[in-house]
């Protein structure tokens, strides 16, 4: 009786041991999917800042209206930058 005892013990440490490296080998590949998956994503996102990027880069110049009949004495003291684009418009 003692060594069928034995035995089932040590059959039972096996099997646990073959799940236990299942379970590291199944965790390995996982990760290995994982690591490709977000290095695909990551890459992907960089293209995506960079096609941002440029299309922030072309943004049109800004623009300010201003109504025909307004007086420009109003506007003496602004300082816009040399790139904006003024419209006098009616009203």
């Amino acid at each position: 009786m003692s060594h069928t005892l034995l035995l089932g013990i040590y059959l039972l440490i096996l099997a646990n041991a073959l799940v236990c490296g299942g379970v590291i080998a199944f965790l390995f590949v996982y990760m290995k999917r994982q690591r490709e998956g977000f290095q695909y994503l990551s890459s992907c996102i960089g293209r995506l800042e960079k096609h941002f990027s440029a299309t922030k880069a072309e943004h049109k110049t800004p623009e300010i209206s201003i109504p025909i009949d307004e007086p420009i004495a109003k506007y003496e003291q602004v300082n816009l930058p040399d790139d904006v684009k003024i419209n006098f418009v009616e009203d």
